[in-house]
């Protein structure tokens, strides 16, 4: 069970650990070995974590507020923060690929990218005209970046140049994952129970 009622938002594992992370509550982090016993953890900031996930032996989260947006930790226990301040931008999802985190703010203009272990971040810019975003994913040497507001997809190799493809109309996709063993991600949407789209 979870520690408190905090509205927790994502979830990832690494280094055998689960780690998820809440918008609200007076715990924002929480850890568990084996996905039933769990544990409180202090936030590096109070913000709306919205993301969490895992690579290079190191957890980071994102946030959609706060002073620094960003927070990291080794051992997904002890918490710090990453200053990325820029107060316009909303950030709702990261990934792991290719050695780098990718993030993005759901104002669809910018990609965060970092190739240090969330210490430094570089922006980029979205192709224009693509609308909110709200999922990313990786798998094979792809990433895939979901736009919930037009049926758009972007796909990229470096997490950094982008390229727009439609899916299939009038799902309004939500969220997405890869699967190793088919080569191929899958979104769910808001009017249709799943889309694949192959590699």
């Amino acid at each position: 069970p979870s520690p408190d009622d905090s509205a927790w938002r994502s979830i990832t594992y690494g280094n055998g650990l689960f780690v998820a992370v809440a918008d609200n509550g007076t715990h924002r982090i929480m850890t568990s070995p084996d996905g039933i016993n769990w544990t409180a953890r202090t936030q590096a900031q109070v913000n709306q974590w919205q993301s969490v996930t895992f690579g290079k032996n190191t957890f980071v989260a994102v946030s959609d507020s706060g002073t620094n947006r960003v927070m990291t930790s080794t051992n997904g226990i002890s918490w710090v923060s990453s200053p990325v301040l820029l107060n316009n931008y909303v950030f709702t999802s990261i990934t792991y690929g290719n050695g780098s985190f990718v993030a993005f703010s759901n104002n669809g203009t910018s990609i965060m990218f970092s190739v240090d272990n969330g210490n430094t971040w570089t922006f980029y810019a979205l192709p224009n005209g693509i609308g909110a975003q709200i999922s990313i994913a990786y798998g094979n040497g792809l990433f895939v970046l979901i736009c919930s507001s037009n049926d758009k997809i972007l796909t990229s190799q470096d997490g950094i140049n982008w390229q727009v493809s439609f899916i299939s109309n009038n799902i309004s996709p939500i969220n997405a994952a890869y699967s190793n063993d088919n080569k191929l991600f899958v979104a769910v949407g808001l009017f249709k129970a799943v889309t694949a789209y192959w590699v």
